[in-house]
């Protein structure tokens, strides 16, 4: 009888700390998943992260497909999304999850972040930033020109 007791009381202690553990799984999710919607500064939605990607394109229509390692992200009213599989639909199919909705979530997104998704999400970046810099350089270019011929004085 008695180690039915204290496997009663192990059994409530580690249900204790399994439920602060899953409380900041949930909370580092949430805290990482800010600071990430911080450097795209906007609600979305953007894509961050993507299965496939094409390779030695200029049109998203061609190119060489290379597999990414992780799944999709996006962003989406304020929020990081991660894909997942859909285990309630009858055929297979995926949805998109807050990373900070829940522990099976927050879990496959840190394993994505241990695989390496915050170097994939610093080169997303810099790839968005040569883009921008590139069509500000085009915008810039083409003011100059047309306030030069007299046509937007």
């Amino acid at each position: 009888m008695s180690d039915m007791v204290e496997d009663v009381r192990r059994l409530e202690r580690i249900a204790r700390e399994y439920a602060v553990t899953k409380q900041d799984i949930v909370g580092a999710a949430r805290q990482l998943a800010r600071a990430i919607l911080t450097l795209y500064g906007g609600q979305g939605p953007v894509q961050i992260a993507w299965e496939k990607k094409l390779l030695h394109s200029t049109l998203p229509t061609s190119g060489e497909l290379q597999s990414t390692g992780f799944p999709n992200y996006w962003i989406e009213n304020g929020r990081l999304m991660r894909e997942t599989p859909d285990l309630r639909a009858a055929e297979a199919r995926t949805r998109y999850v807050a990373v900070d909705e829940n522990r099976d979530v927050a879990l496959l997104f840190a394993d994505d972040i241990a695989k390496g998704l915050l170097g994939h999400i610093y080169q997303n970046l810099g790839e968005q930033n040569a883009k921008a810099k590139l069509a500000l350089s085009v915008l810039k270019t083409a003011s100059k020109i047309l306030t030069r011929e007299g046509s937007l004085r």
